[in-house]
């Protein structure tokens, strides 16, 4: 009798705490939205401070991303996308150095009146770059609050450089720097942003 009681109270026990880790809380859910605007909003202000105006297209994204984040499954999982994040992640990096390696830092800020020098562009992608690798360390544990740089990342880093790089081209009437890998970068931003919304489907059809 004693062992029957203490079974039930283990699995009890259990399936509280399996439930504490796979739904946060109401509190938890407002908390993270919290930590998220202060986020955009102080990545919006240093973007700006250390690239100018020329960077307002990512702090666009920012904002569109956040708004994706925000009406994502409040239940937290593990998907299954750190493979293709990573991916998408290394797909960028090349990106970035055809970028670099032909010019995008001269050229682009041209178009609002202004150039960025060498170190400047390296650095402030190089930052990108490691934050986007650490934040796989949130998106294999289903760290919501890691989704906000996902869905940022997917738009802005795939979708819309994929987009932009030939569009620029047609205004340029020849090559803008970063178009030869751009429809690479569009491909594995669409992939992941498929694999973000099967999993959030996922995630609702489980809750």
């Amino acid at each position: 009798m004693d062992f029957n009681i203490t079974a039930v109270s283990c699995l009890k026990f259990s399936t509280k705490k399996d439930s504490i880790f796979m739904k946060p809380t109401f509190g938890t859910y407002n908390r993270d939205h919290l930590v998220g605007i202060i986020f955009v909003i102080l990545l919006i202000i240093l973007q700006t401070i250390a690239m100018g105006i020329a960077i307002i297209f990512l702090n666009i994204g920012l904002l569109v991303g956040f708004l994706f984040w925000t009406i994502q499954s409040k239940r937290l999982s593990n998907p299954n996308i750190i493979a293709m994040y990573l991916i998408t992640v290394g797909v960028q990096s090349l990106h970035f150095l055809e970028e670099y390696l032909s010019g995008f830092q001269t050229e682009f800020p041209q178009l609002f009146g202004y150039t960025w020098s060498d170190h400047q562009f390296v650095i402030f992608n190089l930052l990108w770059l490691g934050v986007l690798i650490f934040n796989g360390v949130g998106v294999y544990y289903g760290i919501r609050l890691s989704y906000l740089l996902v869905y940022f990342f997917v738009i802005v880093g795939g979708i819309a450089n994929g987009v932009a790089h030939p569009l620029l081209s047609l205004m340029k009437g020849g090559y803008f720097p970063g178009l030869f890998t751009s429809p690479i970068v569009l491909f594995v931003g669409v992939v992941l942003l498929l694999k973000l919304s099967k999993n959030q489907h996922s995630s609702l059809d489980v809750s």
